[in-house]
């Protein structure tokens, strides 16, 4: 009997580690966090400029999608719905492998997102978010000129060492 119950606190604690460890997994790059019954893959890339998320979202209409953002949190979320034939009744289905209902997708974006000049399209099936970056957030080359004076930064202005 001792046995046995020590087995099943083996198991449980197994099932909390693999549950922590897909936490983990499902908040990586930016805090991405899938919510809902279902997730929709999205891919997240930052350059200087900005940061782009492709998400993909098939069989949705742009009016079935909402974006906002909100205290540094953008967030995506939606609603599919089956659309049926007028003569087709719910016992006439043999497989359903589509998915419907509600989801919601949110990113942790940092502070130096220009928040008033973000971006959304949608084409083939794929958002796009283009979220540009403030200009102190970008990275900018100083020069360094030869002997007293001054350092040159490549957007012109000049600061006296």
């Amino acid at each position: 009997m001792l046995l046995q119950q020590r087995n099943r606190g083996a198991a449980f604690s197994t099932l909390n580690e693999m549950t922590r460890e897909l936490d983990r997994l499902m908040n990586g790059p930016m805090g991405v966090n899938a919510n809902g019954p279902w997730g929709l893959p999205a891919e997240v890339v930052e350059t200087d400029d900005e940061i782009r998320i492709d998400i993909e979202a098939p069989g949705f209409r742009e009016e079935d999608l909402e974006i906002t953002l909100e205290n540094n949190v953008l967030t995506v979320s939606g609603e599919k719905q089956m659309r049926r034939s007028e003569n087709v009744k719910d016992s006439d289905y043999r497989l359903v492998e589509r998915r419907y209902g509600r989801f919601q997708r949110s990113f942790t974006v940092p502070a130096t997102v220009r928040t008033s000049a973000c971006e959304a399209s949608y084409e083939h099936g794929v958002l796009t978010l283009r979220l540009p970056k403030a200009e102190e957030a970008k990275p900018r080359r100083i020069q360094i000129s030869r002997g007293q004076g001054g350092r040159q930064i490549e957007d012109g202005t000049q600061t006296e060492s």
